[in-house]
């Protein structure tokens, strides 16, 4: 799960440095509750999801559908991005067994003094095998450098139906090791 998170977040910002007006369209579902630091995703979310994903803009026009699977780790801390990464979080709110309700902010320099923005609130419930949640997104762009004079402003909404599918499997859940233990391990008996 913490490598998944990694992954999100590098994908993301690969996709916002590549194309920064189509990226903020990709917004994470469950994904959320990993990116809140120092809270554990409850348990009662653990597992993988099948999630069906209807983006809207904020004034409700639709534009696009999204299908994909996710696995959480119920009981597990996820540390945020390693130093480097270039988009950058921070979450705030609660995640318990029923329900989450969690504000992110963040963003990056894309060049100069050309800063991408991102607040993010999440609300959503969980009942059983099935979860509902709705993210509303605000990207801004600040700065007077080049792309900042070609970017607009969105705001998205995407509204989440997930439905558990199955538990998460125990091996993508157990801790992981640090992959500079396996590169020094590695390079070792080279």
């Amino acid at each position: 799960m913490k490598k998944w998170a990694l992954l999100l977040i590098l994908s993301c910002a690969a996709l916002l440095l590549s194309n920064p007006v189509q990226a903020e369209t990709k917004v994470p579902n469950l994904r959320w509750l990993s990116e809140i630091e120092s809270v554990p995703i409850p348990p009662a979310w653990d597992g993988v999801w099948s999630l069906e994903d209807s983006i809207y803009d904020c004034d409700d026009n639709f534009i696009a559908t999204e299908s994909i699977l996710d696995t959480l780790c119920g009981g597990k801390d996820v540390n945020s991005a390693p130093p480097g990464n270039p988009l950058e979080f921070s979450c705030t709110g609660t995640a318990t067994a029923t329900e989450i309700h969690v504000t992110c902010t963040g963003g990056f320099v894309i060049a100069g003094d050309c800063q991408y923005n991102v607040v993010s609130q999440v609300d959503g419930t969980i009942s059983g095998t099935s979860y509902h949640l709705q993210i509303r997104s605000n990207v801004t762009y600040t700065g007077t450098d080049p792309p900042c004079g070609f970017l607009q402003n969105k705001c998205t909404r995407t509204s989440s139906y997930g439905t558990r599918i199955g538990p998460s499997p125990s091996l993508y859940c157990a801790t992981p090791v640090f992959p500079s233990t396996w590169g020094s391990v590695k390079a070792r008996y080279r």
